[in-house]
């Protein structure tokens, strides 16, 4: 399936606003881009302790993969649970201020993916430092 560029672009920039928002500015934020089968390691399929709005894919089925990695302090379980939502947004950390933003970056970002066959997920940290 060809997917549109204008979108797609969107998401990845969606996703790495979002990573430089919301990590200290010292954090290193990695972008992987590859393909893989969708698995229990891999995403695209409900398993504990990861997160989706997007439908379930087909464990084995072939997929082109964009992960945004950082070193920021990652999502509590319940925030992983709503980050996809619409008008979302997490508390900041203690030690954090408020950042400006709708709570509908990572919302488009998802609707988009789903749109093109795939979906985004999101892994909760057990305790959030």
């Amino acid at each position: 399936m060809d997917g549109d560029a204008h979108q797609l672009a969107q998401v990845v920039g969606n996703l790495l606003s979002h990573a430089c928002t919301h990590t200290p500015p010292d954090s290193r934020i990695r972008v992987r881009v590859g393909a893989t089968r969708c698995g229990p390691r891999t995403g695209g399929i409900d398993v504990p302790g990861r997160t989706s709005f997007g439908p379930v894919l087909l464990p084995g089925l072939e997929v082109c993969v964009i992960e945004v990695i950082d070193d920021g302090t990652g999502l509590g379980p319940e925030d992983a649970r709503h980050v996809f939502g619409r008008f979302y947004r997490a508390d900041p950390p203690a030690t954090a201020e408020a950042e400006p933003g709708s709570g509908l970056g990572l919302s488009i970002a998802s609707a988009i993916a789903t749109a093109h066959g795939g979906r985004l997920d999101v892994p909760a940290c057990a305790t959030p430092a």
